[in-house]
């Protein structure tokens, strides 16, 4: 038996795939920080506010396809390079922003493509082309990055705004992702191994692919939603903003562990089982959250950050090991157009828990409906998977 798990050229395509998902969720999740800035600057509501970002996840979902038939055309060196130059142009763009109305361009659009194009597609589909073992393994490791960029890109961008403001943190993150990305996209290969181009969209006739992406949609409805008002949520239920801001970097951390493990035990169990298992623990994580009680303390927090983290982190590595296990022939395509409505639903979730917020005052009937969402999701799930052992 071989003991050695990746070779060195494995390796450094797991360090690549690793980076880009980094910065690529490390950008996102900190929205969650400017979140807060913009909507004061700007002198905002939240709705409107919200609609920045979630026009970055719109954008994820519509953009998806495209950027998973590049990848399987181009391969993943090329398209980390362009991503980069994008994500540059993007972020230095929006630290010029005079009004709210132009980050829908510059930050909503121009980046989140940039942001896109070296993230959960394009890496999903490098790894699921080039490693024929430990598949799971890989994908668990490389996206370990979701968390270990949120903490950094977190902490960074709170220090920048702290030092300086929101829109120097911003130029400066833009150099730093755009510098970061030329250099790893070298250890990506330049053409995807044993995998021909060709578009073919039978699948989309099939009711397994629908119950799938409604499962994918709900979850990622559920996480984005959070992951962007999760500070705003703990502000308002008495939480300081330093300890609020720590829910994201806790989220990340524990995500990133967890991420590991989901994806080390989806080669060994049922990545069905695994994932109502996690849906399981988001849900006791909402309903704390609905009862904390004002003001939120530091273990109310702890608590949240801690349960939510351990669940969200089985996402990133069992939606393509769930999606691999049904449709082996057309991963590439078909997982692109999966995070459409991955992407769609996402748009939807964090623009109507702003609505909600500004009408109630609170974030309570949104963790509601966050609740109703994860629960939906696993019985999408349960009737996919129940049908393929019929």
């Amino acid at each position: 038996m071989n003991m050695k798990v990746f070779n060195r050229k494995e390796l450094l395509m797991i360090v690549a795939c690793f980076s880009g998902i980094g910065i690529c969720y490390g950008l996102q999740y900190s929205f969650s920080i400017f979140f807060v800035e913009i909507t004061g600057y700007f002198h905002s509501t939240k709705a409107n506010a919200s609609l920045i970002f979630s026009l970055t996840l719109l954008i994820y979902g519509l953009y998806a396809p495209f950027i998973g038939i590049l990848t399987n055309k181009f391969g993943g060196r090329y398209i980390f390079k362009i991503g980069a130059f994008i994500i540059l142009a993007g972020l230095l763009l929006s630290s010029f922003a005079k009004n709210i109305y132009q980050l829908y361009l510059t930050l909503g659009v121009i980046s989140a493509l940039g942001i896109n194009s070296v993230g959960f597609v394009p890496v999903t589909i490098i790894i699921t082309n080039n490693f024929k073992e430990k598949r799971g393994l890989a994908i668990g490791i490389a996206t370990t990055g979701v968390g270990v960029g949120a903490i950094i890109i977190g902490s960074a961008s709170r220090l920048l705004i702290e030092c300086f403001n929101w829109k120097i943190a911003l130029a400066i993150l833009s150099v730093t992702s755009f510098t970061i990305l030329l250099f790893v996209s070298n250890f990506l290969p330049l053409v995807p191994r044993e995998k021909k181009f060709k578009i073919d969209f039978r699948f989309l006739r099939e009711k397994d692919f629908w119950l799938i992406q409604g499962g994918m949609t709900c979850g990622a409805l559920t996480v984005q939603t959070i992951m962007l008002h999760i500070v705003a949520c703990f502000i308002n239920k008495g939480a300081s903003l330093k300890t609020s801001a720590f829910s994201i970097l806790l989220i990340a951390f524990i995500g990133s562990l967890g991420k590991i493990l989901w994806g080390f035990l989806a080669d060994f169990f049922k990545p069905v089982t695994l994932y109502f298992f996690a849906c399981s623990l988001i849900l006791t994580s909402l309903y704390l959250l609905l009862r904390v009680k004002i003001p939120a303390s530091f273990n109310s927090v702890m608590i949240f950050s801690l349960l939510f983290g351990m669940g969200y982190g089985a996402f990133a590595p069992l939606f393509p090991t769930l999606v691999f296990e049904k449709f082996k022939d057309d991963f590439g395509n078909i997982m692109g157009l999966l995070i459409t409505g991955n992407g769609i639903g996402a748009f939807l979730g964090t623009y109507i828990a702003g609505y909600l917020y500004d009408l109630n005052g609170n974030y309570n009937t949104a963790i509601i409906m966050l609740m109703s969402v994860v629960a939906l999701s696993m019985l999408f799930f349960a009737v996919a998977f129940k049908r393929k052992e019929v």
